[in-house]
């Protein structure tokens, strides 16, 4: 007869596929936040280049936010009006041009001016306005950007997508950071 016999044997809890899926998610997602905001800066994205620097990326970037929606899912994404024409464009819309003041920022920003005049409340019609300037530098800058803003309502803006180029990049990485580590956790565990 056999004698009975104790084996100490420690339970098997399995390769722990769920938790490497959420922990590369956030990584992914936070990776795709940060480059987000790179390729705005850049004024790079998957439909080419911007072209020229992007208007007020500190605003649009600070607006780029995400949250989580799931154990693998994130929402990255922005209300910031920016930064919906980076990734969608805009549309030619004839005698509805951006207004003044923000194109007069971005090309301040850009270096494309060298004042930065706003159109004052009730300084009245645009040559009114540009009767009361008093230098022809600022003459000549007011005229660059209201030639702009009137360009941008004929012909639009094309996308360039920074987000979607940043979510493309990511996720391809965050496959194969998945894969590689469930196949590592594989290797293991095959002792």
């Amino acid at each position: 007869m056999t004698e009975p016999f104790d084996v100490d044997a420690e339970p098997y809890d399995g390769i722990p596929i769920d938790e490497i899926g959420q922990e590369e998610a956030e990584r992914a997602s936070i990776s795709s936040l940060r480059r987000w905001k790179e390729n705005l800066d850049r004024g790079v994205g998957e439909s080419g280049r911007h072209r020229g620097s992007y208007v007020n990326t500190g605003g649009a970037r600070g607006s780029i936010t995400q949250e989580q929606e799931s154990k693998y899912a994130y929402r990255t994404g922005s209300t910031h009006v920016a930064v919906a024409v980076a990734e969608r464009g805009r549309d030619p819309s004839p005698g509805n041009p951006p207004p003044f003041d923000d194109i007069m920022e971005w090309a301040h920003e850009t270096g494309l001016v060298v004042s930065k005049t706003f159109w004052p409340k009730g300084a009245g019609s645009f040559l009114a306005f540009l009767g009361q300037l008093d230098d022809d530098q600022t003459r000549e800058d007011v005229l660059f950007v209201w030639h702009t803003m009137w360009d941008i309502a004929e012909n639009g803006l094309p996308a360039f997508q920074p987000g979607r180029m940043a979510h493309i990049d990511t996720s391809n990485e965050y496959e194969e950071r998945a894969d590689a580590r469930i196949e590592g956790a594989i290797e293991d565990e095959q002792v």
